[in-house]
């Protein structure tokens, strides 16, 4: 059985490594991150005269938001006067025709925008010229003024002559047959990115607003979720057959906040750590801060790997669907041998493939392998702590403790790959599919584990309901009180803090800790790992070995092992970076607990 399980475990890593080898080649060749400064922000802080300036120091794009009255009347290109405000005044505005309280009048000198305004109104309202220089609007209603009206092309026309791209904001209140007349204004565009909640045809035009934009090839730039979630952005991917590129931003108020070396650090970290290829940038107050940062951004990307041009989307990984498959039936065979092996009979071992089996043909290839890839981040730790149960019953030396410990890092990190690998697809890299039940991956093992050693220790079910019973009838002492407390704080901060949108926010202490961890390291560590799970697990390694009462380390350094698989199964995260993360906190955790076990030796002797 042993060598049937060591040809297993070879022939699974030399899957998993064929399939997650194509998905670092495809995320290592998109270098090409696209800058945009958002041009109202711009414009709203008189510094639009900077654009030449910010061209030759790499900008690319600009992000250009449709016209409306409020923001005509504000460029000086028109007047508009309400009725309600202009029926109390007298002589000085005779030249205004007679307005009721319901009624709007738009003058300009520009014969041309009034033509262009009243083809575009004519759809909405009911309107009539009046003379060569005014419409008056009958049914006028107040939320006209910052309705989206068009394109600009006396905008577009200086963003050409700049050589700058364009990225139009449109937002979700236009309607999917209005998109092509939009969009020919603005025809050299190669990406949109919808502004406020959700995209255009949300929720039942989708397929319209894809088939406009397949028609002129544009891709989607999606918001990442966390920072603007759009309804609809994930379906309107799908149906754009995911030529689609992850996008960041800021808020005005957050680059006050951080300053200029804040913001580029938090820029270049979506880049680096979250596939994010289009960077979507406002201004700083000053003209001279609004130049450093972009000049900083650019140089920050080049040293980095990266080049200021047009984003564009990953290659297709392929579904891949006969090595995932292969992947899964050895799978099913390894853990059949384990089950044997820890005195499981071969009926439930082989019923539960054919469970697997069944689970997949109804729910679908993509939810199977979500299932199994959770499996693999529940049951593995499991396996782990069983083999360090049964493996640490004698005094070890420090090396002895460091192989071991080194040993089922390296496990948990194949586990971790294992889990690249069947969920290696371009929906994952973009985030519109994600890895699913992380707090059960972070909480199960740890059950399970503790059942597990629970009969280790006791080796029968009585003797549990026993010591169990023996404890409850105990009095209960303040100090227990205070240890179960402490316990579930611990247990609660754990959960709260796991999974993509956490329940407990990260302290702005935590943050600039962060921040200074990732200048020394660059890519940081995680917490959880390198300063609690692998520091105990080393301990517990070390001290269960020479006592049995010990042995509670384990099950808390597990956490580490937990870690290891969470930080691969954040998979719009790219592979290096995970790896070298969860490199870096297995090198630290082992030191830091090395460290440790050797002062409690010297104080012992």
């Amino acid at each position: 059985m042993k060598k049937l399980l060591t040809i297993t475990l070879i022939a699974i890593l030399v899957l998993t490594g064929i399939l997650v080898a194509r998905r670092q080649r495809v995320e290592s060749q998109n270098r090409a991150v696209e800058l945009v400064i958002d041009y109202s922000m711009l414009r709203e802080f008189e510094q639009d005269q900077l654009l030449p300036q910010l061209k030759e120091l790499g900008l690319t794009t600009v992000g250009l938001e449709m016209d409306n009255l409020e923001q005509l009347a504000t460029d000086g290109q028109l007047s508009y006067y309400q009725g309600h405000q202009v029926s109390g005044l007298t002589a000085q505005l005779t030249e205004l025709p007679e307005l009721s309280s319901g009624e709007l009048y738009l003058s300009s000198d520009n014969q041309q925008l009034l033509e262009q305004l009243e083809e575009v109104l004519a759809k909405r309202v009911t309107l009539e010229p009046v003379g060569d220089k005014g419409l008056k609007i009958t049914d006028y209603e107040e939320d006209l003024l910052e309705f989206p009206l068009y394109f600009s092309e006396q905008k577009i026309e200086l963003f050409s002559e700049l050589g700058l791209q364009i990225i139009p904001r449109v937002p979700a209140e236009i309607e999917p047959q209005q998109l092509d007349s939009l969009l020919a204004a603005v025809e050299d565009s190669q990406q949109i990115i919808f502004s406020g909640e959700e995209v255009v045809g949300y929720p039942d035009k989708l397929e319209l607003t894809a088939q406009q934009l397949r028609a002129r090839g544009i891709k989607l730039g999606m918001i990442e979720p966390f920072i603007a979630r759009q309804d609809g952005s994930g379906a309107l991917a799908r149906l754009l057959d995911l030529e689609t590129v992850r996008a960041h931003s800021m808020e005005q108020e957050e680059l006050d906040f951080l300053g200029i070396e804040r913001t580029v650090a938090r820029y270049l970290r979506a880049v680096r750590e979250r596939n994010v290829r289009t960077l979507y940038l406002r201004p700083f107050d000053e003209p001279e801060d609004t130049l450093e940062f972009i000049e900083r951004l650019v140089e920050g990307l080049e040293v980095e790997g990266y080049n200021s041009a047009e984003a564009t989307p990953f290659v297709d990984l392929g579904e891949q669907l006969d090595l995932k498959l292969g992947l899964v039936a050895l799978l099913v065979l390894l853990n059949s041998l384990l089950l044997k092996m820890i005195g499981l009979g071969w009926l439930y071992v082989v019923g539960s493939g054919f469970l697997l089996l069944a689970v997949g043909h109804v729910v679908g290839v993509d939810l199977s392998l979500e299932i199994l890839a959770l499996v693999v981040a529940i049951s593995l730790p499991c396996y782990i702590f069983v083999y360090l149960i049964n493996k640490v019953n004698v005094p070890l030396q420090l090396s002895q403790v460091l192989k071991l410990f080194l040993q089922v890092s390296l496990a948990s990190i194949a586990g971790g790959l294992i889990i690249s690998a069947l969920l290696a697809d371009r929906r994952y890299l973009l985030q519109i599919r994600q890895f699913r039940g992380v707090k059960l991956a972070f909480m199960l093992p740890l059950v399970i584990s503790f059942a597990y050693g629970l009969f280790a220790n006791y080796g029968d079910l009585n003797v549990v309901k026993r010591k169990m019973t023996d404890f409850l009838e105990q009095p209960v002492l303040w100090k227990e009180v205070l240890v179960l407390l402490l316990i579930s704080l611990g247990g609660l901060i754990y959960l709260g803090r796991t999974g993509n949108n956490p329940a407990i926010p990260v302290s702005a202490t935590e943050v600039l800790i962060r921040e200074n961890l990732e200048r020394i390291l660059t890519v940081r560590p995680r917490f959880k790992s390198f300063l609690i799970g692998h520091p105990v697990l080393v301990l517990g390694i070390g001290l269960a070995g020479q006592a049995k009462k010990y042995s509670w380390l384990l099950l808390i350094g597990l956490i580490g092992q937990i870690n290891i698989l969470n930080t691969f199964s954040h998979l719009h995260t790219p592979l290096l970076i995970s790896l070298i993360r969860v490199g870096q906190g297995v090198v630290l955790g082992a030191i830091i607990g090395c460290a440790v076990l050797y002062f409690l030796a010297k104080r012992k002797y």
